[in-house]
């Protein structure tokens, strides 16, 4: 399949050269100046070679031997490197693997489902009434509570709900007729959280069978807002008052909220059902605590902060238990530190997988980083290798030179010198540096260089008549780059060319890599044969 004009491909032979490039960024490398990223990254083009002085064959093989050994102690040295930052890195992650199931553990039970609601919450005081509190909700009998649940009477922003409902009970009813507030205990609340989630499945009064007189009201059947629906009873009551015919209509959710005897209770709220849209909207339930001395069953002493709690249970027996006794206002502060509580403890658990995450994170950083570098000092092995040869090949007669390889990402270029300053300039110019190429003769047919300084593209070429046509057509000669192994030498090797026509950058491709030569051809470039050959 032939690759679109301004798109590229890559391939890769087996020695990792990318080869198939078209240009995105055509004029881009024209001169030193020219940026080509938005990052402002400057990639120079090479330099000209005309007039480059040159060392003698046997100096210039042992000058690239000896700067190949250093590049090779260099790259070691930052193998050695990369290894103790990933083991530095290692040690990082373990900390924090440590650090954050710590924070786990300790913070599991705030973020946990039970955690975030009432039952958390009564637990969290660590009182007998907030151990009965939460028993009464966790009992086998609360058939109906969901703990937690987002529907449910003991999630914590129904609990919040709660107490602004009991709020209003004081504000806007209660100082109405010049009553004390409504005070409230864990046990009151949590009866009417229970009583709250039954009435969802049957909405009907239960409350005596706990010993408190009981409000219901649901919506839409009723108002969004209990308190109101219950407050609108008023008119009624104050018609029996007169002795006025009521009709019928009902009173009593109004007086249970203006009872004259100083009193506890609670409003609980629960959503309603999924799927059960006859139960309506929301159920609220007052349940208020009668603290009659005299009825034998419940012992109240409401002038001091306790009172004697007893639960009508179904075997009759009543277990009597110390409640503490709050304001609204009190409540409110309680249950705010509370979801304090587990927002630090959510902060706490996510600053915890934060600094996990970061330090894998820079782990994976750093084995890439180690990768790169071992692909490096083996490239810089292979290379220090083949300068070695050479050199031993130029001091028993026999000079060669070794041909780097460069490829420019922005343009699609691949570039090609004998001259290693040149290439240790060009990449740190931004060139990616792929390896030798192959080897050249230091005797031989002269390859030409050229360059056009409107594409920023090289071209390379053993013909001294395509020389001449480019040089016309306005590419600049910068001279001869390498020598192509002559006819007699019978282990040559053919550097094939291939041609992209939908590029008008990185146009041509150089390459020993039969393999690499027949990819590009399938993938739609011309096949022009063989461009010169190495030793």
């Amino acid at each position: 399949m032939i690759e679109q004009a301004n798109h590229h491909s890559t391939y890769r032979s087996n020695r990792g050269w990318r080869v198939v490039a078209a240009a995105a960024a055509v004029a881009t490398l024209i001169c030193p100046q020219t940026a080509i990223a938005e990052n402002t990254t400057i990639i120079d083009r090479p330099v000209s070679i005309a007039a480059t002085t040159k060392p003698s064959a046997k100096q210039q093989a042992y000058n690239t031997m000896q700067a190949a050994k250093q590049d090779l102690d260099a790259r070691n040295a930052q193998v050695t490197q990369a290894a103790k930052d990933v083991q530095t890195a290692q040690q990082q992650v373990s900390k924090a693997t440590a650090a954050q199931q710590q924070v786990a553990k300790d913070t599991a039970y705030l973020t946990s489902k039970e955690g975030k609601s009432a039952v958390g919450f009564f637990k969290s005081q660590h009182t007998d009434s907030g151990n009965k509190a939460a028993a009464i909700l966790t009992a086998k009998e609360a058939t109906h509570v969901d703990i937690g649940g987002e529907h449910d009477a003991t999630s914590l922003e129904n609990m919040w709900a709660d107490l602004i409902y009991l709020n209003e009970v004081n504000m806007n009813v209660r100082k109405e007729v010049n009553l004390e507030p409504v005070k409230i205990t864990d046990i009151v609340l949590a009866t009417a959280m229970l009583r709250a989630d039954d009435v969802r499945y049957s909405f009907s009064h239960d409350g005596s069978r706990y010993g408190y007189e009981e409000n219901l009201a649901r919506y839409p059947l009723g108002y969004i807002d209990p308190v109101y629906a219950w407050y609108l009873e008023k008119p009624t009551y104050e018609k029996y008052k007169r002795g006025e015919d009521i009709g019928g209509h009902e009173y009593h959710h109004y007086t249970n909220l203006i009872s004259q005897q100083p009193s506890v209770g609670a409003v609980a709220v629960a959503s309603d059902l999924p799927g059960t849209p006859s139960i309506g909207g929301a159920n609220a339930v007052a349940t208020y605590e009668r603290c009659t001395l005299g009825e034998g069953m419940y012992g109240c002493n409401t002038d001091t902060e306790k009172y004697r709690y007893s639960l009508n249970n179904d075997g009759g027996k009543y277990a009597i238990t110390l409640d503490t006794i709050y304001t609204v206002e009190q409540y409110y502060q309680l249950l705010q530190n509370y979801i304090s509580s587990i927002n630090t403890a959510y902060q706490k658990l996510n600053t915890a997988n934060k600094t996990l995450a970061d330090a894998k994170s820079k782990l994976a950083s750093a084995n890439a980083k180690y990768t790169e570098a071992q692909k490096a000092a083996n490239v810089a092995q292979t290379e220090y290798t083949q300068a070695q040869a050479a050199y031993n090949n130029c001091v028993n007669g026999n000079c060669q030179i070794l041909m780097y390889r460069l490829y420019n990402p922005y343009s699609g270029e691949h570039f090609y010198t004998a001259d290693r300053p040149e290439r240790v300039t060009l990449t740190g110019l931004g060139w990616h540096y792929e390896g030798v190429g192959w080897i050249a003769p230091t005797a031989g047919d002269p390859v030409y260089r050229l360059y056009n300084p409107y594409a920023g593209d090289h071209h390379y070429t053993l013909s001294a008549k395509e020389r001449d046509a480019l040089k016309r057509a306005g590419w600049r000669y910068e001279g001869i780059g390498w020598r192509s192994a002559a006819a007699s030498d019978k282990g040559r090797k053919p550097l094939y060319r291939e041609y992209n026509p939908y590029a008008t950058t990185g146009t041509h491709n150089y390459t020993l890599d039969a393999n690499e030569h027949h990819h590009l051809i399938s993938l739609g470039w011309r096949n022009e044969g063989t461009a010169w050959y190495a030793a």
